[in-house]
């Protein structure tokens, strides 16, 4: 424990603890919902790398939420095209990865590149089941990174001012 706090203040290590814990426990919420192995892996390596990373990535989720958004736009592409064209399961997610990967999203923020195996389809699920289940993990994926966004927030960044509102200092 030494070793952990060596350099940070308590509250701070116990602020990073409730983010993992808060973030990780609704992103495994989401991979028991929708009965997928890989579904929190993106979300979870996103709270190690805000967690470990600069204050300056940490203050601004906003380049990790566009290549979330992009990285979802090639996901939900390559699996429901690979879907439609009778690929193996695992194909069209492996490729999807594979793009993600080599683009700047993968440099820009490299657990992007595990959103492809989000949501893996079977041969018995459907095409509106896999839109589905796509819309079902970009909606956790951005609720956790939005609670990543308040969790990460500096303590006293805001003020309560006249007649109740919040603003920022």
């Amino acid at each position: 424990m030494g070793l952990i706090l060596q350099g940070e203040g308590r509250s701070f290590v116990v602020r990073r603890l409730v983010m993992v814990v808060a973030v990780i426990g609704v992103a495994l919420g989401a991979g028991v919902c929708l009965g997928q192995p890989f579904t929190f892996s993106a979300i979870a390596s996103t709270v190690a790398v805000v967690g470990h990373g600069n204050a300056r990535r940490a203050e601004d989720l906003r380049p990790i939420a566009k290549c979330y958004a992009a990285g979802l736009f090639i996901a939900v592409v390559v699996s429901v095209g690979g879907h439609l064209c009778g690929l193996h399961p695992l194909l069209g997610p492996s490729l999807g990865s594979a793009v993600v990967a080599m683009t700047a999203l993968g440099r820009i923020h490299p657990p992007t590149a595990c959103i492809p195996l989000a949501v893996i389809a079977t041969a018995r699920t459907g095409t509106a089941e896999l839109g589905l289940r796509w819309l079902i993990f970009g909606s956790f994926a951005y609720f956790c990174l939005g609670l990543l966004a308040v969790l990460v927030r500096p303590v006293g960044a805001c003020t309560t001012a006249p007649k109740g509102r919040i603003e920022p200092k």
